[in-house]
């Protein structure tokens, strides 16, 4: 019996997956986005605990992760209908919370803070969010490439601008960095 129930406790522990990248930073699949209800896909978020979404640094949808050191390798195959969606969303959700209270405050939208009274008012089309994320430098590079890649560097807290794979592959040269994906 006792050997039973050490091979329970050895199985149970290797199947932990733990998530956290280290310095705050957490990898959140598609599959444990959709077990905690978030409708965006995969992400890379920073949070003082786990499943605590303070920020998105990465968004949907992140599909390989690699931890190294002091830094970390993120490639995202750019799912721009959930970006649409992500700005859709919080924007109408604003411009709701702006309606009930008469109040303007600087608001976090797909992780760039904006007056909500400087947001659209009507935004419920792809077309209105590609729109606005268009005239938003940020936001548009994420749809510059169908497959971004990033390095997040997790002594300084910097995350790099969307590369391209041979962008990416330079930068890790330049680096030092060996590892890199595909």
């Amino acid at each position: 019996m006792r050997r039973i129930l050490f091979l329970f406790a050895i199985i149970c522990l290797s199947a932990c997956k733990n998530s956290g990248l280290g310095s705050g930073y957490f990898y959140l699949t598609s599959e444990e986005a959709s077990d905690v209800g978030y409708p965006y896909g995969s992400i890379i978020y920073q949070a003082g605990k786990e499943y605590v979404f303070n920020k998105v640094c990465v968004f949907a949808q992140v599909t390989k992760v690699m931890s190294l050191n002091k830094v970390v390798l993120i490639k995202q195959n750019v799912d721009s209908a959930l970006l649409y969606k992500l700005v859709s969303d919080d924007i109408t959700f604003w411009n709701q919370h702006f309606k009930k209270t008469g109040k303007d405050s600087l608001v976090n939208i797909a992780g760039e803070k904006h007056s909500i009274q400087s947001l659209p008012k009507n935004i419920q089309s792809d077309v209105a969010a590609k729109d606005f994320i268009t005239n938003n430098p940020k936001l548009s590079l994420i749809l510059n490439n169908k497959v971004n890649y990033y390095i997040l560097d997790l002594r300084s807290n910097i995350l790099s601008d969307p590369f391209s794979l041979n962008e990416f592959r330079s930068e890790c040269k330049r680096l030092g960095i060996e590892e890199v994906f595909e």
